[in-house]
C-alpha cells in the first residue's frame, strides 16, 4: 500500500492478488460516486468504483469487508502510510474503491477516443466539473484528470464529482450557457474549439486529422445530449437517493426517551457529503443542453464576469495542468518503493 504523493484527494494504491486499485475517502467520495453512476447514463468512459461502508452488511461482505479492508492495510502499511491510514482513512463511514487504469502515456487520441472524449466534455458540462476541460477558456484546464487506456486507447475521466455554482450562479450560468450552445449549433460552439484546442495546445494529436475529429466530436457529442434527453427528469434525484443509502445507516443506539428502543441513526458524514449533490442545479443544465425547457442565456456581461471570476481563481491556485502520461506507472513505482521501506 502507498499514499498518492501527489494530487488533492485522500487517496491510496493498494497491490492485490489481482493487480492494483485505487482507494480514495475523501469528503467528495459521494460526489464522485454519484458522478459515476450518471456517466453510465451518458456512456461516458470512468474507471470502476465501488463503495465499501463500515455500517452495511457483515459477515462476508459490506461492513464484514470494511473491517477486513482496514486490518490489511494497517498491517502492510509503511509507518509514514500508517500515519496517513490512521488519520484520513480509519475513522471513515465508507471508502471508494476504483479500478487503476492504466495510461498510454501519449496524448495521441484514436478514433473511437475522439468520441469518448466529447461525451467526456458533454458530460463535465452537466456536473459542472471545471477540473479537466477549459471551459472558462485556455487558462482553465487540467488535463491530469483525463487518461487514455493503454490496451484500447479508451478516454476516460478520473476525478470528476459534481460541482457547487459558484457565488452568484455565475459559474452555473457559464456552464449551461456553454451546454445550451452546443445544443443550439454544435459544430460552430464554443465547447468543441476549447476541448479540442486544448489537447492541441497540449501537443496531443487526432489519429483522424484535425478536421475528421471535429465533425466526430460533434457526432458524439450530440449523441450524448440524445442520452441526456433520455433521462426522466425524477432520474437525478433517484439517483441521489441511491448514493445517499449505500453507506447503510449507523449501528442501532437506544432510544432517547427511555423505552430501549434500538434505533437507526443515519451516518452523518456520509449524508453532509450526498446533501451537497444540488439535484436542481443539475437538472437546470441538463435543460440548457437538451432544450427540454426555455433557455435564457446570461449576458454577456454575466459571461464575462464569471469567466474572470474563473481565471482568477485557477491563477491564484496554480491549477492549470498539462497530461500526465505516467499515471499508472507512478503508482506502481510508489508501491514498489513502499514494499522495500517496509522490507
Amino acid at each position: 500500500v502507498s499514499r498518492a504523493r501527489t494530487g488533492s484527494q485522500q487517496t491510496l494504491f493498494a497491490r492485490l492478488r489481482d493487480g492494483v486499485v485505487v482507494l480514495k475517502a475523501s469528503r467528495d467520495v459521494a460526489q464522485e460516486y454519484f458522478s459515476a453512476q450518471l456517466a453510465a447514463l451518458l456512456h461516458v468512459k470512468v474507471p470502476a468504483c465501488r463503495l465499501v461502508s463500515r455500517h452495511r452488511g457483515g459477515g462476508g461482505g459490506g461492513g464484514g469487508e470494511f473491517a477486513r479492508m482496514l486490518e490489511a492495510l494497517l498491517a502492510v502499511a509503511s509507518p509514514d502510510d500508517l500515519a496517513y491510514l490512521n488519520t484520513s482513512f480509519v475513522h471513515k463511514d465508507v471508502v471508494m474503491v476504483c479500478e487503476l487504469i492504466h495510461d498510454s502515456g501519449c496524448l495521441h487520441i484514436s478514433v473511437a477516443g475522439t468520441r469518448d472524449l466529447a461525451r467526456l466534455a458533454v458530460f463535465d458540462c452537466v456536473v459542472l466539473n471545471l477540473d479537466r476541460f477549459p471551459l472558462f477558456g485556455p487558462e482553465c484546464g487540467n488535463l491530469c484528470n483525463l487518461l487514455i487506456r493503454r490496451a484500447d486507447g479508451a478516454v476516460l475521466g478520473i476525478d470528476q464529482g459534481v460541482k457547487a455554482a459558484a457565488a452568484g450562479g455565475r459559474r452555473q450560468l457559464r456552464v449551461a450557457a456553454l451546454a445550451h450552445d452546443f445544443g443550439a449549433r454544435a459544430e460552430r460552439s464554443e465547447l468543441v474549439q476549447l476541448v479540442m484546442g486544448q489537447i492541441r495546445d497540449a501537443g496531443g494529436s487526432f489519429a483522424e486529422g484535425d478536421a475528421d475529429a471535429e465533425r466526430s466530436f460533434v457526432a458524439a457529442a450530440r449523441e450524448a445530449v440524445e442520452a441526456a434527453r433520455r433521462i426522466p427528469p425524477a432520474a437525478l434525484a433517484e439517483l441521489k437517493a441511491t448514493v445517499a443509502a449505500a453507506a447503510g445507516p449507523a449501528p442501532a443506539c437506544a432510544g432517547g426517551q427511555g423505552d430501549g428502543v434500538a434505533q437507526a441513526r443515519p451516518t452523518s458524514e456520509w449524508a453532509e457529503m450526498v446533501g451537497c449533490i444540488d439535484v436542481a442545479q443539475l437538472t437546470s443544465v441538463l435543460d440548457a443542453l437538451t432544450g427540454r425547457t426555455a433557455y435564457t442565456p446570461p449576458t454577456e456581461e454575466e459571461r464575462a464576469a464569471a469567466a474572470e471570476e474563473e481565471r482568477a481563481r485557477w491563477a491564484r491556485m496554480g491549477l492549470t495542468s498539462g497530461y500526465r502520461c505516467d499515471y499508472s506507472e507512478r503508482a506502481v513505482a510508489e508501491l514498489d518503493a513502499a514494499r522495500a521501506a517496509t522490507q
